[in-house]
């Protein structure tokens, strides 16, 4: 398993305490999670951030509204709540997220179950267990039943993808140093099956997280950490990580994350924000500072003013890599999904929910955005 080197987990370090710790609680962990404010423990509400107010990602483009085709599940706060093709919306479960939230939420192949991650984060007492779980709630609603406790303190999981039979569960696990119980940098990422009835597990991929897999299940795209601090790439490999090949990378981009393969495997649309522009007399126009907190983000919890980067949908054809700007709008965090035939790509943002097909053409906004926004479409 790679190593990150000692600058990223000295950045991290301080992205834990510095960028990203100073804010309270649940608001702390929403800002690194993807979604909103929860309750303590306890059940006392938590005191407001002393964070400054939000810089956000603001979608000047006029984008045409239209109904959705897909029926969706989306993350917010500590609801899932489905929204049908007719707009129709309904809360389908309300999760106890403690002092943390809820995040990448996956829907089985069948329809039937919903997977999420329960992430909790480092809230300054040492002694203190935290760490990421996995849950499976009925896609009818019911209760969530916990299918992979945090195996040791600090460990965190992030993104999840339903293998085609829907036994089992690909998850990203990353591993955090801990010194004298205070998180001190990330030692290494994976890429692990699941069986969710057994509860047992396997890596498959060594050094990844944030998988997605091919409606096959013979392929699966991930995220990679380059050796250097800001790094980063997608890549595709089969199941047991072999013929990897690097498709995108932060050679082309400032910020790359999120990458979603397509069912038949061929493209994989992720989310990224092109080089920082500078101007004549040398002076940046990117958002300063803040790049760190914003390359940290996928894994660190960050402040709040990491939002403000303006993001698009990228497209990568696999076998020829040509890459490809699928949105020009500049969203706050766009996170992306598939439809099950690989048509359309639905994402959400800050500041809207949005459809557009795979080539491209048609992006349409069919409902509102939110604050570190998630979602999954029906596979049926």
């Amino acid at each position: 398993m790679r190593v990150c080197s000692a600058l990223l987990a000295s950045l991290a370090a301080l992205a834990a305490l510095g960028l990203g710790c100073t804010d309270s609680g649940a608001e702390r962990a929403a800002t690194a999670a993807g979604t909103a404010t929860s309750t303590a423990a306890s059940g006392a509400t938590l005191p407001p951030s002393a964070s400054p107010p939000v810089p956000i990602a603001t979608v000047t483009v006029q984008v045409p509204e239209g109904p959705p085709t897909e029926r969706l599940l989306l993350l917010e706060g500590p609801a899932l709540v489905l929204q049908e093709r007719s707009g129709e919306r309904s809360e389908l479960a309300r999760i106890d997220v403690a002092s943390g939230v809820a995040a990448f939420p996956a829907w089985s192949p069948d329809g039937a179950s919903i997977a999420f991650v329960r992430r909790t984060f480092f809230a300054g007492d040492a002694e203190a267990d935290w760490g990421d779980d996995v849950f499976v709630l009925p896609a009818d609603g019911g209760e969530a039943r916990l299918v992979r406790p945090h195996a040791e303190k600090g460990e965190q999981v992030f993104g999840l993808a339903w293998m085609p039979d829907g036994r089992a569960l690909l998850l990203g696990r990353v591993d955090v140093e801990l010194r004298d119980g205070i998180p001190f940098g990330i030692v290494g990422t994976a890429i692990v099956e699941l069986d969710v009835e057994a509860g047992t597990e396997r890596t498959v991929v060594d050094d990844g997280y944030d998988p997605s897999v091919s409606a096959d299940g013979s392929r699966v795209a991930f995220t990679r950490l380059g050796e250097i601090l800001g790094e980063s790439s997608v890549v595709v490999a089969d199941l047991d990580g072999s013929n990897a090949t690097t498709v995108a990378s932060t050679n082309s981009f400032e910020v790359l994350r999120l990458p979603r393969i397509a069912p038949d495997g061929g493209s994989v649309v992720f989310t990224a924000a092109v080089p920082f522009e500078f101007s004549s007399n040398g002076a940046s126009d990117s958002p300063g500072p803040d790049w760190l907190a914003a390359l940290l983000g996928p894994l660190w919890p960050r402040q709040a003013a990491a939002h403000g980067v303006p993001m698009d949908l990228w497209l990568t054809d696999v076998e020829t890599g040509a890459v490809e700007r699928l949105t020009a709008i500049g969203e706050d965090d766009p996170y992306p999904a598939w439809s099950t035939n690989g048509e359309t790509i639905v994402f959400i943002g800050t500041n809207g929910t949005y459809e557009v097909e795979a080539d491209g053409s048609g992006l349409i906004r069919i409902g509102e955005g939110r604050f570190d926004g998630q979602l999954a479409v029906d596979p049926r």
